[in-house]
C-alpha cells in the first residue's frame, strides 16, 4: 500500500476549503487601509500641507473630501485669519508676508472649495462663494511656486466671477 503524503492532503484540503469559502461568499478580504480621518490629517499636518491637499482632492474631483478638509481647516483656523485680516487696510509687505501664513492658508482653502463648485457647475454657490471670499479677505494671498510669486485671492475670485457672469474685463 502507497504512504499517503499528510502535507499535500493538508494543501489540497486547505485549497478545497478556501474554494467553498469563496463560492459561497464567506470568504472576506482584508481591507485596505482607509485614509487617514480628516480630524487626524488637521491635527497631525501642517496648514500648508492641508492646503495642499485640498488642492490635490479638488483636481481628483473628490469634492466630499474637499469639503471634509477645508471645514475642518476653517474649524481649527478661521477665528486667527479673520484676527489677522481684520488688522489689514492693504497688502502686507513683503517682509511680513509670513506673519499672515494662516489669513492666506484659509482665504487659499476657501478658493479652491469656491473654484470646485465653478468646476462642478454650481455657478450661483460658485459665484456667491468667490463674493464671499472678495468681501470677507480682500488682502489675502497665495503662493504659486512654479511663478516664484504671490497672487492675490480677491483678484483670481473676481475674474472667475466676471467669468462666470459674462463680465469682461472686470466692469
Amino acid at each position: 500500500m502507497k504512504k499517503m503524503n499528510y502535507s499535500k492532503l493538508s494543501l489540497v484540503f486547505a485549497c478545497c476549503l478556501l474554494f467553498s469559502l469563496v463560492v459561497r461568499g464567506s470568504f472576506v478580504m482584508a481591507a485596505e487601509p482607509s485614509a487617514p480621518s480628516v480630524a487626524e490629517d488637521v491635527s497631525s499636518k501642517d496648514l500648508g500641507d492641508l492646503v495642499t491637499m485640498a488642492w490635490a482632492v479638488s483636481g481628483e474631483g473628490n469634492y466630499a473630501r474637499l469639503d471634509e478638509i477645508v471645514s475642518a481647516i476653517l474649524k481649527q483656523y478661521e477665528q486667527e485669519a479673520m484676527a489677522l485680516h481684520s488688522g489689514l487696510s492693504a497688502f502686507p509687505a513683503r517682509d511680513k508676508v509670513e506673519d499672515y501664513k494662516v489669513l492666506n492658508h484659509v482665504a487659499t482653502a476657501l478658493f479652491v472649495r469656491a473654484e470646485s463648485l465653478m468646476h462642478q457647475g454650481k455657478t450661483e454657490e460658485a459665484v456667491a462663494a468667490f463674493n464671499d471670499l472678495i468681501k470677507q479677505y480682500p488682502y489675502a494671498q497665495s503662493w504659486d511656486p512654479s511663478r516664484g510669486a504671490y497672487w492675490s485671492i480677491a483678484e483670481k475670485s473676481r475674474a472667475s466671477v466676471d467669468q462666470m457672469t459674462g463680465v469682461e474685463g472686470g466692469e
